[in-house]
């Protein structure tokens, strides 16, 4: 069987048009509707090599001691676990109290 995959919005839309329209030839699975995408893409992307070219020389380089995270969502996460694993110290701020939780037992645990 033959199939696709699309990660980004218009991408989809798009694709959605065709397959409405019945001019989809195969099945397309858009990534960013698949659960994984957010428990992985979005927790280790941010240590990706696009996003690590500016960060890893400020913590590395730099020697970085404090290193805030705004927000400790899909993304918030991966950075903090990606600055804590470079010896910074992770300040992680959060409204929301379940992953202000979480990131206080993840962080700093």
């Amino acid at each position: 069987m033959l199939g696709g995959t699309e990660e980004t919005t218009t991408g989809v839309i798009r694709l959605r048009a065709m397959a409405a329209d019945g001019a989809l030839a195969f099945p397309v699975i858009a990534v960013n509707d698949a659960m994984t995408k957010h428990l992985f893409d979005n927790r280790y992307a941010p240590g990706s090599p696009r996003s690590m070219g500016s960060f890893v020389p400020r913590i590395s380089c730099w020697q970085v001691k404090n290193f805030i995270v705004a927000g400790y969502g899909w993304c918030g996460r991966g950075l903090a676990m990606r600055a804590r694993g470079l010896g910074a110290n992770v300040i992680i701020t959060e409204v929301d109290p379940l992953p202000a939780l979480e990131a206080v037992m993840t962080v700093t645990g």
